[in-house]
């Protein structure tokens, strides 16, 4: 009711009084404290001297859903396949799939014996997300290390299982998934915004408080799996696999943090505006089945960017004070892109930092609007 009094009073007035000028530098300065302040931890623990060299030599099964993914696993499956580890098996469930993705696997699996494959027909497919292949995927996994990466993604080295699998003592790895650098706004948007997303929860959970993982490189035991009753909770969504799977399972004392870069997985920024929007919304509708901690830490991180930049640009729109807003602005600017120079660095995403002014308001607006899209729509497709 007040800051609508202070607008009446300007449409009524030549010049806007000075307290309406006053009440938006403090806002527009205290959403850009909260904003930092919520931050500044887990984007710090990257500095944390991590072991990098480390590997492991336990079994492990690789389990990739794949649905009409002929094309992506023709190019990505034998850099699986022929991973540097001494004992592994790589399980592709075809999931209903109309392509030639059964013909790809065929071939391959003349050439490598580790690969088994679990076909589902259209007749057998209960769901339209992944849980249901990966269920099966996971009952068939000979070992109980699991690892999970999708059909579109790659390794980047030949040692992403040993590098993955050294922390599976804990119980849950999470992983980095990066998308490939490439040109383009929708390029530097889509990877700038996977990497604030990953900084914030791979940070959160080298903090000891994990909430999120993502499917394109996430590990854990089939003990953890069947304690946390798997997929049960959440099996009538058609997202959250990982991160609502990571989120009612994940703790203090289970989870670890692997983020050298020969531990990534690497994949294609999607080629077009309406598919990557598409992605957001299916991924952002999981969210509704969040912890209710994990609800109000991601609220409230969200609101207080949301209200930094609606209060300066209503402070640009209403007030005189260019000077000051515009020194608030650059002051936190200053002070996120220093504390974010570490992950940027684990993270290899020092080009989409340098972005930060113009990428984090874009994104903003992008996730604004994924987020109404997912809340209005009464069904969200797959693909």
């Amino acid at each position: 009711m007040c800051i609508m009094a202070y607008f009446r009073v300007y449409l009524q007035s030549e010049h806007p009084p000075m307290d309406m000028e006053l009440l938006l530098i403090i806002i527009c300065s205290l959403s850009a404290l909260a904003y930092i302040l919520q931050i500044i931890s887990p984007y710090l623990s990257f500095m944390k001297k991590m072991d990098d060299k480390s590997t492991s030599s336990d079994p492990v099964s690789v389990i990739i859903s794949a649905r009409n993914e002929a094309e992506n696993l023709s190019m990505n499956l034998p850099s699986i396949l022929s991973q540097d580890h001494p004992a592994f098996e790589v399980i592709v469930i075809d999931d209903a799939s109309w392509d030639s993705t059964g013909d790809i696997l065929s071939g391959l699996k003349e050439s490598y014996k580790n690969l088994s494959v679990v076909t589902i027909t259209e007749e057998q497919k209960r769901t339209e997300g992944k849980k249901f292949a990966l269920t099966l995927g996971i009952k068939r996994a000979k070992f109980d290390n699991l690892l999970f990466t999708d059909a579109d993604c790659q390794p980047r080295s030949a040692h992403w299982i040993s590098q993955m699998s050294r922390s599976m003592h804990n119980g849950i790895v999470l992983g980095y998934g990066e998308y490939r650098k490439g040109k383009g706004l929708l390029n530097s948007l889509v990877r700038f915004d996977c990497w604030t997303g990953s900084t914030h929860f791979l940070g959160m959970a080298l903090r000891g408080h994990p909430y999120i993982g993502v499917g394109r490189n996430l590990c854990y035991t089939k003990e953890i799996y069947e304690a946390s009753g798997g997929f049960r909770r959440h099996y009538h969504l058609i997202s959250g696999d990982d991160d609502l799977f990571v989120n009612q399972a994940a703790t203090s004392k289970n989870t670890g943090v692997v983020i050298t870069g020969d531990a990534f997985t690497s994949t294609n920024t999607p080629g077009k505006w309406s598919s990557w929007i598409r992605k957001k919304t299916r991924h952002l509708s999981s969210s509704k089945a969040y912890s209710s901690k994990t609800k109000r830490m991601l609220f409230m991180k969200y609101s207080a960017l949301c209200l930094f930049y609606l209060s300066l640009i209503a402070g640009l729109i209403l007030s005189k004070a260019y000077l000051i807003l515009a020194g608030i602005f650059l002051g936190k600017t200053l002070i996120h892109m220093l504390i974010s120079l570490p992950a940027a660095k684990r993270l290899a995403a020092i080009d989409v930092l340098v972005l930060l002014p113009v990428l984090e308001p874009l994104n903003l607006v992008v996730n604004t609007y994924a987020t109404i899209k997912m809340r209005w729509s009464k069904t969200i497709p797959w693909n």
